[in-house]
């Protein structure tokens, strides 16, 4: 069985690295999408970017790049998954759930937010009802 290999966190200087490679490529197609990762893994096969660029293909690898998110790209991911990001949910469950606060579990939290969802659904606002069933599904999630 194949485990998924962790890497260690980039530092902000190879963030800004991505970003400035990107923001260098030209869009592709009518859609105008830039696709950053195929020119930067080839540019790493050729090694055609030195630096920071070249350091992090030698520590984290093409494989890594597949699966990575600019922090900017993940949060609007996130955004329109749950209608907030990761870490505004993870506030709201610091600060609402447990001993003592606005829900006792995680699964009172998520049947909370599911009913907020039906009424969503009742008044028309199927975007925000899909992203309250997301948050739900996230707070049971975090809940194992």
């Amino acid at each position: 069985m194949a485990t998924k290999m962790k890497h260690a966190p980039i530092s902000d200087e190879m963030v800004e690295a991505l970003r400035e490679f990107k923001a260098r490529q030209q869009p592709v197609g009518p859609d105008g999408i830039v696709d950053w990762k195929s020119k930067l893994k080839v540019a790493w096969m050729h090694s055609s970017e030195p630096g920071l660029l070249q350091q992090l293909r030698n520590s984290h690898g093409p494989s890594w790049l597949s699966s990575y998110q600019l922090p900017e790209e993940l949060e609007a991911r996130q955004t329109d998954m749950y209608g907030a990001t990761e870490a505004v949910l993870q506030e709201f469950l610091e600060a609402h759930v447990g001993k003592g606060k606005t829900f006792t579990t995680k699964k009172r939290a998520a049947f909370s937010i599911l009913s907020d969802a039906q009424e969503e659904i009742a008044m028309g606002r199927g975007e925000r009802a899909r992203q309250s069933i997301n948050r739900a599904k996230w707070l049971l999630e975090a809940s194992r």
